[in-house]
């Protein structure tokens, strides 16, 4: 499966998440003007790690999500959310994620960020979340 089916499966299985943001976890960029709360993730890196001492090739991906809300309070919450959702996951099986982990967080003020039902111009904010998600490589061979 895919590095971007793999960290939506992350984020949706914490229940707590999904209530607050629902299906609008976007890659790369969200659409314009979206509803708020969402999630955008960017993958930053991916760096092969394969050797003959491991059965499988796999991939280390660095990864940026960012919770943006209305808010400071629901955006530090939703970013808690993320890490809790991604601090220490593993699984296995057909969408051969391995394991994820947190590396740090930062807060900011998005400015001039127009979403749906506020005027142009507002602001909103930002918890950036940045992870490390190792995989299975998805190459036919």
């Amino acid at each position: 499966m895919a590095l971007t089916a793999n960290i939506k499966t992350i984020l949706t299985s914490n229940t707590t998440l999904y209530g607050l943001v629902a299906d609008r976890i976007y890659p790369v960029v969200a659409p314009e003007k979206p509803e708020l709360p969402c999630i955008v993730f960017i993958m930053t890196s991916l760096q092969p790690n394969e050797s003959k001492t491991y059965a499988n090739k796999w991939d280390e991906c660095q990864v940026n999500i960012i919770a943006i809300a209305t808010t400071h309070a629901q955006a530090e919450t939703i970013g808690n959310l993320v890490r809790t959702a991604v601090n220490r996951y593993t699984a296995s099986g057909s969408d051969k994620m391995i394991s994820g982990s947190v590396t740090d967080q930062s807060w900011e003020l998005v400015p001039d960020f127009s979403y749906q039902g506020a005027t142009t111009g507002v602001s909103c904010f930002a918890v950036n979340t940045n992870c490390k998600i190792i995989t299975a490589q998805n190459i036919a061979e």
